[in-house]
């Protein structure tokens, strides 16, 4: 913005970086951590303001900021969000999971995360998550060939 100005670069955005990807982790952390009431849309704009100088530098250029975005917890819950709205047949909350996870795996791929290097991504995970779900659906059915009997006598 000061460069648009014509203004001097203080470098204040720079030193504040840190303390604002600080900011949006803590609350993507606190979405991840609710039991009930996991808020996408919160999510997914706390990621979009990741991938934006100078908040990806901050990133990329800080361990704990980094290993903190590439933690378990966010993917953990956004899959366990999307387990809770398959079973409920919430089509439209899996779609918003779906996106939010597209999201996660963009900055994670653009932010070249070193502790995701050769890991799933997560749109990956749910897609195994969503084959399982149609796999036990079918399987009270009554379809023969996933007959629980049936498949435990082979």
């Amino acid at each position: 913005l000061r460069g648009q100005l014509g203004l001097p670069d203080s470098g204040l955005e720079q030193k504040l970086a840190p303390l604002v990807v600080d900011s949006h982790l803590k609350r993507v952390e606190a979405e991840s951590s609710k039991t009930e009431g996991f808020n996408v849309v919160v999510v997914q704009k706390c990621l979009a303001a990741l991938l934006n100088s100078p908040l990806k530098e901050a990133v990329v250029g800080s361990q704990e900021l980094s290993d903190r975005l590439a933690g378990a917890a966010l993917q953990e819950r956004i899959m366990v969000a999307f387990e809770n709205a398959l079973e409920e047949g919430n089509t439209q909350r899996v779609g918003k999971l779906k996106d939010l996870a597209a999201r996660f795996d963009e900055l994670v791929k653009t932010l070249e995360l070193p502790q995701r290097k050769g890991a799933r991504t997560l749109q990956q995970w749910l897609d195994l998550l969503g084959s399982l779900g149609a796999a036990e659906a079918l399987v009270p059915s009554g379809d023969s060939e996933l007959d629980p009997v049936t498949l435990t006598k082979i």
